[in-house]
């Protein structure tokens, strides 16, 4: 049991005044009572609010434990500098509870379970609805339960007043509210004016975002919308409330809000605000404006509309706060020299509707301003960002996010953008260090976007404009989105010693426009745990804005699933969508990653077991090209049918011959739908113009939805056969073949895509991560086996992670096929003798010898095959002094592992 302890062996003296405590107690009385000692409480918030002006600096406001008090505190009283005014508790039990709801009672059946009461509360609309302790889902249509999670589609629109869908007809919402999703990131909210057949007319609803043929929407607050138990909805003309239930509501506890906010306050200072719990208020749990020196700690929030709203404050302490299910934001704080420190926030905005339209809704914390501190909070469920910040010389430090873009996306678990808060913060020297961010997983319902890009839920999202920030040693995990993220506009951020790890995307350079440079990115690790993932991105609008990011090197890459060596894909003309993918080497040809790493380790993906039919029908091109879709559709770049027996009978033939520039021609079948965690095969015979061209193959999407592959030409046939491996599992995918290399031609034949039967490789059989989100170190176990990390440090049984750290083991027994004893070499003259001995071999299928000038960048000179212990020698022509080598260990099975490097 906890106790309120007062400092009463004090006392202060502060303009002839001595500190007093008045208490509030649900047996006290008003009238009679002066409130001065614990026998002689106030009853009521009422009372409180009409004696403000007799507080005075040292003065305690304490409500008793284990008791609830209705209404909002308005505070206009203040401390004074080392004599706060506070607002806390006394007695024992359970933490006061300051509610900002009212009883509804006197329910009346309307129809089947629907069922209404008079509303007598001041509110003009309502954000909430409880039955028990339960905040309730507003009622709307289709429910959120149901397919697509209750998105409809607009068929017709115009600009954001009016919406058009056939689902509409045989209705009548007016005076209900629809959500259209216009965005990815905005939820309009506008009020129906007007129902008409199949078209809804809106007034105006505050955005300026247009709403898009396909937009889902769905109706809200309207009695037409009830159907589940629970569900409500609020006429704010006829003043009554609605409520479906297939019970007698008049035995059940049922509360609205009757007040705007459970605490107020503007132009105050020096206030204390400790243990007190406030519950259900319509819009702010507690909302400060204009003021400074404001301390919130060991508080409870619960089932608000907005928790705390700090706005234009100095000088103030958030800390050590609980907030659960909120409907829009849990903390908004803008201003200058304060901390939001330990904070424990759950359930935020998870409902689609009933939270805000615009930007900077549905998050957990925005924070707005200069000199201010975010750290150790830990963020559970949000529905659109975790921490958002933007101003000067901010530290978000040590925080743990946990699932977000639960309800919108385009967004990171951290975010920024510079641009909404007011220019006398300024913006930069922001340092976002040691957080732990997982699971960004976004909603994309009530969108036409498919989960297959770089920044619907990013781990680390830099947006546009954003400048001069540190990210430093943080870890983000399992986001299906990039692990890190520089949108275009952004420039001079240092991004040094974080580990990335089971993203979608590895990183995301986005650098557009010409101010995209000069970030240094340096010493972090990213790490793919499945084949599907991609190690980053760079998107551009052409090659010369992506060789300005700056220094990009010493960082650490590893694919171990991923048998090809392509690591980072590119789009070199946004317009044209020209694409690359490039191998570490050819990413440093660029200038980056000279000296960063390309782990060795590598394992199969799978053992296949069986092939599945082909889902191309027509593949052979015999009598033509029926069936696939070419781009352009005419003219000298499109597709076409040739039947010369440049292959086996009729090919389709993709033509860039007259072309002075980058462009396109592509051919495109239907393959159907395609399943995560799942292979399949690509086989097609080919033949071109040239060995300099290179033919790309994509699964498409909207976008594509598993990583290019690139085939390079040849002036003979050639047998294509490439694995593929989805991202998510997706609907309505095509295969893509493109040419855009100009002045070539390439002739394609026997086209199949199969699905194959697989038993696939457990990630986890091989690797282990560990992260450590709290405050004090903490040991980890790995299992059996010896592992090492990244850096080639041996871990064998238990060991010790500091706070806010992570790791990555890779196991480091039964990868190889066999046991290398030594690997050497020696020169002989202008050759290099190379030799090893091994023991043990089981199912080894050679050895490709690989061979560099500086150490970090190998490229293979020969591959030997073996499959026997014994001694191996390979002799090779040397040009220069210094060379080094390597053995890369190749198995039956594909999988393969690097020995030491001599020279």
């Amino acid at each position: 049991m906890k106790y309120c302890f007062l400092l009463t062996s004090f006392l202060y003296i502060l303009s002839g005044h001595a500190q007093t405590n008045y208490y509030i107690s649900s047996s006290g009385d008003d009238e009679n009572n002066n409130g001065t000692s614990v026998n002689s409480p106030w009853k009521s918030i009422g009372k409180v609010n009409s004696m403000m002006g007799n507080f005075h600096p040292g003065d305690s406001i304490l409500f008793k434990r284990g008791e609830e008090f209705r209404g909002e505190l308005n505070i206009t009283a203040s401390g004074s500098a080392g004599s706060t005014l506070n607002f806390a508790c006394y007695g024992a039990g359970n933490k006061p509870v300051i509610n900002g709801a009212m009883v509804v009672e006197s329910w009346k059946q309307e129809s089947v379970n629907i069922w209404a009461a008079d509303y007598t509360g001041e509110m003009s609309s309502l954000n909430n609805f409880f039955v028990g302790t339960e905040s309730q889902q507003i009622g709307r249509w289709p429910n959120f339960n149901a397919a697509a999670t209750g998105y409809n589609s607009v068929d017709a629109f115009t600009g954001n007043s009016q919406l058009t869908d056939a689902a509409l007809s045989d209705r009548n919402f007016t005076g209900g509210t629809a959500i259209v999703r216009v965005r990815l990131f905005i939820l309009n909210k506008p009020i129906i004016t007007a129902h008409s057949g199949s078209t809804l007319s809106f007034a105006p609803n505050g955005t300026n975002y247009d709403m898009t043929v396909g937009d889902g929407y769905f109706i809200q607050n309207h009695v037409s919308t009830l159907d589940q138990q629970g569900e409500w909805c609020y006429d704010a003309v006829t003043k009554k409330i609605y409520l479906y239930s297939e019970t007698n509501p008049n035995s059940l506890q049922i509360e609205a809000p009757f007040k705007s906010n459970t605490l107020s306050a503007s132009n105050i200072s020096n206030i204390s605000i400790t243990d007190l719990k406030f519950i259900n208020a319509n819009s702010y749990g507690l909302r400060i404006e204009n003021s400074n020196s404001i301390k919130i700690e060991n508080c409870d929030f619960d089932n608000s509309h907005n928790a705390i709203y700090l706005n234009l404050i100095h000088n103030a302490e958030v800390n050590h706060n609980t907030i659960n299910n909120t409907n829009n934001n849990a903390i908004w704080l803008a201003g200058t020299f304060y901390n939001c420190n330990y904070n424990i926030i759950n359930n935020t905005a998870l409902r689609p509707g009933m939270g805000e339209p615009n930007n900077n809704q549905y998050n957990a914390i925005n924070m707005v301003g200069a000199d201010a501190t975010v750290m150790g909070n830990r963020i559970n469920k949000v529905g659109y960002c975790g921490i958002r910040f933007e101003g000067s010389r901010l530290n978000v430090k040590n925080n743990v996010i946990n699932e977000f873009a639960l309800t919108k996306s385009d967004v990171g678990g951290i975010y920024s953008f510079k641009g909404f808060a007011p220019a006398s913060y300024g913006y930069g020297n922001n340092h976002i260090i040691g957080n732990i961010i997982s699971n960004g997983v976004p909603n994309l319902f009530g969108t036409r976007a498919i989960p297959v890009n770089t920044n619907y839920a990013v781990g680390i999202y830099m947006d546009q404009n954003t400048v001069n920030n540190t990210i430093s040693k943080n870890t983000v995990y399992n986001c299906n989105s990039a692990g890190f993220m520089i949108n275009e506009g952004a420039n001079s951020h240092i991004v040094r010693d974080n580990v990335f790890y089971n993203n979608m995307f590895g990183f995301a350079y986005f650098p557009t426009v010409t101010g995209a440079k000069n970030f240094t990115v340096k010493n972090n690790i990213w790490f793919s745990k499945h084949p599907s993932q991609i190690a980053g991105m760079s998107q551009a609008t052409n090659l010369n804005y992506m060789k300005n990011f700056g220094s990009v090197d010493s960082n650490y890459f590893a694919q171990p699933f991923e048998p090809d060596s392509a690591l980072i894909q590119t789009n070199e003309n946004y317009s044209t969508r020209i694409n690359k993918v490039y191998s570490l080497y050819d990413w440093s040809r660029l200038g980056y990653d000279h000296n960063s790493l390309l782990s060795g380790y590598k394992v199969a993906p799978y053992i296949l077991t069986a092939e599945g039919a082909n889902s191309i029908t027509n593949g052979t091109f015999n009598t033509g090209i029926s069936g696939w879709t070419l781009t352009p559709a005419s003219g000298s770049m499109a597709a076409i049918w040739d039947n010369t027996g440049v292959l086996d009978g009729g090919t389709i033939k993709l033509s860039t011959l007259t072309a002075t520039g980058a462009t396109t021609s592509r051919a495109a079948a239907t393959v159907g739908s395609l399943q995560f965690g799942k292979f399949y095969q690509v086989t097609f015979s080919m033949k071109g113009m040239t060995d300099t061209a290179r033919l790309k193959v994509v699964l498409f999407g909207g976008h594509p939805v598993a990583k290019y592959r690139y085939v390079k030409t040849s002036t003979q046939r050639k047998e294509v056969s490439l694995i593929f491996s989805p991202v998510a599992s997706i609907n309505n995918i095509s295969l893509q073949l493109t040419l855009n290399d100009p002045g070539n031609q390439v002739w394609i034949d026997n086209v199949q895509f199969k699905p194959l039967t697989t038993t696939n490789t457990n990630p986890d059989d091989y690797l282990f991560f560990a992260v450590n989100d709290n405050s004090t170190s903490k040991s980890f176990d790995p299992g059996p086996g010896v592992y090492k990390d990244v850096k080639g440090n041996i871990y064998s049984g238990s060991f010790t992670l500091p706070a806010y750290s992570s790791v990555i083991l890779m196991k480091n027994d039964g990868v190889l096929p066999l046991k290398l004893i030594n690997f050497y070499g020696f020169a002989e003259g202008c050759k290099a003798s190379l030799q090893w001995n091994i023991r043990d071999a089981k199912a080894v299928k050679g050895f490709e010898v690989e061979s560099s000038i500086d150490g970090k960048r190998f490229q293979q000179i020969h591959l030997i095959s073996g499959n026997k212990s014994g001694s191996y020698k390979y002799t090779t022509g040397q040009m220069q002094k210094d060379v080094y080598y390597r053995l890369k260990i190749v198995d039956e099975d594909g999988s393969s592992v690097y020995s030491n490097v001599t020279m």
